[in-house]
Formats: structure tokens, sequence, C-alpha cells
């Protein structure tokens, strides 16, 4: 595991940062607040000191941006009665996007598995709740380090996968990345469920095995200022959303077609 700031944050400060942030997002729709929850989101994306990966997926999401812009152009050139869609609508819903990504990646991958199972046992869910959580969150590095090894592994074979492979072949590029990665993603699920299989998680031990991982341990001053921060962030949003409601929307703004 990556040695940085946020290995050193209890993990129930880090769940509770990302359930403020998930229900910030959701309760919040101006522009301004967006930017705000993404900004405290950016800082923790980059104290996880992964700045390939970090790189990787806002690409991806830069990606996936682009070709919702297209589509939306598109579907409103031919059905004009959808309404015209502005650049401002289409940018918070990813900014949203980017706040949760930042939030769930900085928990994922500076959080060992066992601190994740005390942390929600201490948040008093029920054990159906919590395995299924904690084999969710466990599952991105592992999914990132499965994505690494197939990249590496095609690098050896001799395929060059640049940007112009990705253009004039996209279909091969494809069939290359995505079909061992759903592969290993497959075994590696199945192997989680026979690990909890023979700890006995699906005989009714759920509650013992919930006990056996809880934790008594009192937060610090590095997690409540943590938390501070996150409230203070939210705090601050929310005055964005009453008075800057109508920041960045102009309605003169150039529209999409």
């Amino acid at each position: 595991m990556n040695h940085s700031t946020l290995t050193k944050i209890d993990a129930r400060t880090k769940l509770l940062l990302t359930l403020l942030g998930a229900i910030s997002t959701i309760a919040y729709s101006s522009l301004a607040a967006q930017l705000i929850l993404f900004a405290l989101s950016f800082l923790m994306a980059l104290l996880i000191k992964r700045p390939t990966l970090v790189f990787v997926l806002y690409l991806l999401m830069a990606l996936m941006m682009g070709l919702a812009i297209g589509c939306t152009a598109v579907i409103t050139f031919f059905i004009p009665a959808l309404g015209e869609m502005t650049v401002q609508n289409l940018l918070i819903p990813f900014l949203r996007g980017l706040t949760m990504m930042n939030l769930v990646m900085g928990l994922a991958l500076s959080t060992k598995i066992e601190n994740i199972m005390a942390a929600l046992s201490q948040l008093h869910l029920p054990f159906v709740i919590t395995l299924p959580s904690t084999v969710m969150i466990r599952f991105i590095p592992t999914f990132a380090h499965d994505v690494a090894q197939v990249w590496e592994t095609l690098k050896i074979r001799g395929w060059q996968l640049n940007f112009t492979m990705l253009c004039t072949h996209p279909f091969l590029c494809a069939r290359l990345i995505f079909t061992p990665i759903l592969f290993r993603a497959l075994k590696s699920s199945e192997a989680l469920g026979v690990a909890a299989e023979l700890k006995g998680l699906d005989r009714g031990l759920g509650n013992r095995a919930s006990r056996a991982f809880s934790s008594e341990e009192k937060l610090c001053s590095l997690d409540w200022l943590t938390l501070g921060m996150g409230v203070f962030s939210v705090l601050l949003a929310l005055a964005a959303e009453i008075y800057l409601g109508n920041w960045g929307i102009d309605p003169n703004a150039v529209r999409l077609p």
C-alpha cells in the first residue's frame, strides 16, 4: 500500500467524509457548489501519490464527457423538442462523478481491508451491508492492479497501444484490453467469494466476524482536522448554493446544436 498522509487518517474518518461528500453532491445543484466539493476531493486524490492512476482516470472521464457532449448534440439536433443543452449543464453531472471518484479512490487505495471492516462495524451497520461494502472497496485496488498487469503483458507481447492504434483499430484495442480485464475481474470476484465461504461468512457467522474486526481506537487530532475541513467545505458549498446559485449559467452562453 502506498504510504501517504491518507494512511494516517482513520478509516472511520474517510468513510464519513465519503458519505458526507456523496450526500452533498446529490443535494447541491449549482456549478459553484460542485466546484468547491470537487476541489476538496481533488486534494484527497493528490494525497494518494499515484499520479499515473489519477491521470488515467481523469483522462477516461474527459473522454466520457466528450462522448456525452457529442451524443447530446446529435440527439438535440434530431429531436429539438428535448430542448437545448449547455456545456454548463453537462459539466455538473461530471463534477459529481469526479468528486465521488476522488473520495472513493482515496478511501480504497489508502485503507486496509481490516480497517474498513472495523470502521463499518463502529458505524453499527448490519453485516449484510458491511461485507459487500468491504469487498467492493477492496476490489478497486485489485482491479487497478489487474489493469496494470494486462497493460504490461500486452507490451511484453509486442502490442504498442498508442493513440494512433486506438484511433485506427478501436475494436482490436478494446478486445486486447477489456477481454483479459473482464476475465481477471471474474476470477478475482470468485476468489473473494470462496474466501468468504471458507471463513464461514455465509453460515450465520457474520456477527461474530463483525465483532472480531471491531476497533475501540479513538480519533486523533488529524482525524478531527480532516472532518472539520470536510464540514467547512460542505458549509462553504451550501453558501455558494444559496448566494451563487446562478453563477456560471449565462443565458447568452453558446449552446450545443
